[in-house]
């Protein structure tokens, strides 16, 4: 007799818990792009002393990778994998930004801050853009 237990991957989750899922991870992320933007604003005014620009970025980038790395290991729902993949390339886009505005805070690059504001603000708009529908959905 041959028993199997535990193994293999998760079984997808409902519809409902997958929107669920889907716009925290929207939310979170979109937050830590916006905390990453204010961080660069605040930089650009001569508000932030020291490294706290850095420290900030570093924070909102961390904060979005564990947030994504969570949602982008579990399995869509049953008719949701296009919906999935086109949410995992956002998730990298803000990743990659934010990624680019720690980078400008560690190596003092800033003549790219109003760059990346400008990346930020469009990441951030596409991912409030991709949870609103899924809101409505009952997210």
């Amino acid at each position: 007799m041959l028993l199997l237990t535990g193994c293999g991957t998760s079984s997808p989750p409902d519809d409902q818990a997958w929107v669920r899922s889907s716009v925290q991870v929207l939310d979170d992320v979109a937050g830590s792009v916006a905390s990453s933007r204010l961080a660069l604003d605040e930089a650009q005014k001569g508000h932030l002393l020291g490294r706290s620009g850095l420290v900030l970025a570093q924070d909102a980038e961390s904060s979005a990778a564990g947030a994504a790395r969570g949602y982008l290991g579990s399995q869509p729902a049953p008719g949701r994998a296009e919906d999935f993949r086109r949410l995992a390339e956002l998730l990298r886009q803000a990743e990659s930004v934010l990624v680019d505005a720690r980078i400008a805070f560690a190596t003092g690059a800033q003549a790219d801050y109003a760059g990346l504001q400008v990346r930020l603000q469009k990441v951030g708009q596409e991912l409030e853009q991709a949870a609103e529908p899924l809101r409505r959905a009952g997210g």
